[in-house]
C-alpha cells in the first residue's frame, strides 16, 4: 500500500535542499508522527539503543535538479517549487497514521531552509502478484550490507556491496529473509532455493548519506520468489536502510 504527495516550497526560487536530503525527510517523518501518535513514535524511534525495523520505504522526485556548491556545502538546486514524495508500507495502519501525520503537520514544520506545505495526497493503485516472478525498477537506490564482515561484538555497519561483488546475492537474500520474518511473521521461512535475484540493467551509484558516501545499486532487476515475498518487496522495499529512503521499487512487468 502506498500514497504520493507533493512537497510545495513557499517563496521565490531557486530552491535548494541538501544533497544529504534524506536526513531532512527523516526528521519530517519523525516529527509528524511524534505530534500525531507519540506511542507509535516511541515504538519505532524511542529507544536509541535499538534499531527497530520500520515498516515503510519512500522515494523523492525532483524535476530539473542540479548539483551546486553553496558556502562550501553541497545542494540540489531546482526552479520548480514542487518535490514529489511516494511512501509505501506493508502495514496499512502505519501508512494511515503517516498520512494523517503529514497532513496535520503541513505548514507547521519545515525540515529545510524554505517553508513547505504538503498537498495533493493520492492513494496509489494496489498491486497484486501471481506466478512467482516480477521485474522491478528501483525508484531509489538499493544498499546491501556485507553481513559476512560484520562484527558481532561492535555491531557496526560493514561495507556495502554492489551487484559486481560475489557476496551480493547471498547478502541480499539474507536481508530479504530477515525482512520476511519481521513483516510476514516470525515463523515465515524463506529458503534460498525459493529466491532468485537477477540483474537486468543495474549500475553502481554513489550516495552521500549521513556524512558518508555509500555505494548503492540503481536500475532494474527481476526476482523469482513466492508471491507474498514479491508483494513485500513492493510494499516495504529491498535491501538495507529502506526507511531512510533506499530500496523502493516499482513494477516494470
Amino acid at each position: 500500500m502506498r500514497f504520493t504527495a507533493d512537497i510545495i516550497f513557499k517563496g521565490e526560487g531557486p530552491y535548494r535542499v541538501p544533497t544529504n536530503y534524506r536526513r531532512n525527510i527523516a526528521s519530517l517523518f519523525k516529527e509528524s508522527i511524534l505530534r500525531e501518535n507519540p506511542d507509535m513514535y516511541n515504538r519505532y524511534w524511542g529507544d536509541k539503543k535499538r534499531n527497530i525495523a520500520k515498516p515503510f520505504t519512500y522515494c523523492i522526485y525532483i524535476s530539473g535538479a542540479k548539483n551546486i556548491k553553496y558556502n562550501d556545502k553541497s545542494f540540489l538546486e531546482f526552479d520548480k517549487e514542487r518535490m514529489g514524495i511516494t511512501i509505501s508500507s506493508p502495514d496499512a495502519g502505519f501508512l494511515i497514521n503517516q498520512y494523517n501525520s503529514l497532513l496535520n503537520i503541513s505548514g507547521k514544520y519545515t525540515p529545510f531552509n524554505h517553508d513547505i506545505e504538503l498537498k495533493n495526497f493520492r492513494l496509489a493503485r494496489e498491486i497484486q502478484f501471481s506466478g512467482g516472478k516480477a521485474q522491478f525498477r528501483l525508484m531509489s537506490p538499493m544498499v546491501v550490507r556485507n553481513m559476512n564482515e560484520r562484527s558481532d561484538d561492535k555491531k557496526k555497519d560493514s561495507e556495502y556491496l554492489t551487484v559486481e561483488d560475489k557476496l551480493f546475492n547471498e547478502n541480499l537474500f539474507n536481508s530479504v529473509r530477515v525482512m520476511c520474518r519481521e513483516f510476514l511473521g516470525e515463523d515465515y521461512k524463506l529458503e534460498s532455493s525459493n529466491f532468485l535475484f537477477t540483474p537486468v540493467d543495474c549500475r553502481t551509484v554513489k550516495v552521500f548519506h549521513y556524512g558518508e558516501v555509500i555505494p548503492a545499486v540503481s536500475g532494474t532487476f527481476s526476482v523469482e520468489a513466492p508471491d507474498e515475498v514479491l508483494k513485500l518487496i513492493y510494499d516495504a522495499g529491498i535491501g538495507a536502510r529502506r526507511s531512510q529512503g533506499f530500496g523502493m521499487v516499482e513494477v516494470v512487468k
